[in-house]
């Protein structure tokens, strides 16, 4: 029973996560989201013994490039008016 409370809940933390990186453009939870990715590989090695958890750590790294590469366009953009290629 603990385990189906335990996967909602993270479920709900990357869905949260997901959804502000995507309509917000967050580095903030682009960051928080590899550090809960770290955390959680971490949790399911010492449980299991297996690497597991890994593919959160490799959406987060994404994450974080694609969310600092839109904030350095944005400053280019309202620096110069014209659109980065």
């Amino acid at each position: 029973m603990l385990q189906n409370y335990t996967s909602l809940i993270d479920a709900a933390i990357m869905l949260g996560l997901g959804l502000a990186i995507h309509l917000a453009q967050s580095r903030v939870c682009s960051i928080l989201l590899c550090v809960y990715g770290v955390i959680n590989t971490i949790i399911v090695f010492l449980s299991s013994g297996e690497f597991g958890g890994w593919l959160i750590l490799v959406a987060a790294i994404y994450a974080i490039v694609a969310t600092f590469q839109y904030q350095s366009a944005w400053n280019k953009y309202s620096k110069s008016g014209q659109l980065p290629y």
